[in-house]
């Protein structure tokens, strides 16, 4: 549905971490057109939610090539305060460098 796709601290523990199951990520396996994710996350997040956030990553980049995620953590930002950069930098990085379509 989409192909650019911004996250920002997203909660992928919430509910036992359902969005990192196996049946979910399985789904992800059966993409077929390419699509870009941006995930911005604060440095000073909690670790439950970096933790998940990292497995995620991880997940995605050894299952399918057609999914490629670029990560960035806001050093001394929270779950609010990086909320602008983090819209910026995802626009920015779809729209204003050229991303592989």
């Amino acid at each position: 549905m989409f192909q650019n796709i911004i996250l920002i601290s997203p909660s992928l523990w919430w509910n036992k971490s359902e969005l990192l199951s196996a049946k979910f990520m399985e789904n992800l396996k059966q993409i077929k057109s390419y699509k870009n994710i941006f995930i911005g996350v604060g440095g000073s997040e909690s670790k439950m939610l970096v933790n998940a956030i990292l497995d995620f990553q991880e997940r995605i980049e050894a299952m399918n090539n057609r999914i490629d995620i670029n990560q960035t953590t806001y050093d001394g930002e929270d779950h609010q305060s990086l909320l602008p950069q983090a819209i910026y930098d995802g626009i920015d990085l779809f729209y204003g460098k050229g991303l592989k379509k």
